[in-house]
């Protein structure tokens, strides 16, 4: 199953959470820093540079599941021994890292007090990302020749005992 990261879509929403997370934050004199902060038309270069600097760290991340890496789409290959229920999960927090890179690397410019809290969320999307890819199927037995005679020579094996039939 691929995983698909798209960048408009990402741009979008780091544009909209700055905005939001903008309008809360106040300067030391005690004015709105919304204005300071808030994403324009104009400032898309800067954020497709971030982009490319949050895709290639994700990808450095992730080398063992990246299949293509262009300049607008990262995709992923979960092969048969990832759960794939995990999917969308892996996806979202793919996006959520890539997001938070990308407004970290916009508040360390505009307003560097509050931009660690972003460094910190990506940071721990890339680690819910590992343990998700790295959680593996649980091995099925052939339905045909089964490996074990009982339930209770499997625990015995499962358990480190091998050679018990």
């Amino acid at each position: 199953m691929d995983i698909i990261i798209d960048k408009n879509k990402v741009i979008k929403d780091v544009a909209m959470s700055v905005s939001v997370i903008a309008r809360d934050l106040v300067d030391s004199n005690g004015g709105s820093l919304y204005d300071k902060v808030a994403i324009q038309s104009r400032d898309h270069d800067f954020l497709f540079a971030f982009w490319d600097k949050a895709l290639s760290e994700l990808s450095m991340s992730l080398c063992d599941f990246v299949i293509d890496r262009n300049e607008d789409v990262l995709s992923l290959y979960l092969n048969d021994r990832t759960n794939i229920g995990l999917a969308k999960d892996v996806l979202n927090l793919c996006e959520d890292y890539v997001r938070n890179r990308i407004a970290y690397e916009w508040m360390k410019i505009k307003a560097s007090d509050h931009s660690d809290n972003f460094l910190n969320l990506s940071e721990e999307s890339v680690r819910l990302i590992k343990e998700k890819l790295y959680y593996k199927n649980v091995p099925v037995d052939d339905v045909m020749q089964p490996r074990y005679c009982c339930t209770m020579s499997r625990s015995i094996c499962m358990a480190g005992r091998v050679g018990y039939r």
